[in-house]
């Protein structure tokens, strides 16, 4: 993300690059745990087993470089019409 020095980019991103450290930290945290009773093990595997496909999705649309979410936002929210109506507008402005 950084490399690609663009701020739009780093911005649209940075939720999921957040939610990645946290959820990996938390992760050797429970896996620490784990290594302290059966019970906490038992926490750290079903931990693991809910955050690792998010992370490994994350993962993959951050060096995706896929920027259609980007590109596509307002007319995904505000349907086309209205799009095209915000830009007429702006456009008079």
């Amino acid at each position: 993300i950084k490399a690609k020095n663009e701020p739009a980019f780093q911005e649209f991103h940075a939720s999921r690059v957040v939610d990645m450290a946290a959820d990996t930290i938390m992760s050797y945290l429970v896996c620490i745990d784990g290594l302290r009773s059966a019970r906490k093990r038992d926490v750290a595997q079903t931990f693991m087993s809910r955050v690792r496909p998010m992370l490994r999705s994350w993962h993959e649309a951050v060096v995706s470089d896929d920027i259609s979410c980007m590109t596509k936002h307002a007319s995904i929210l505000h349907g086309s019409e209205e799009l095209q109506e915000q830009e007429q507008a702006s456009e008079a402005e």
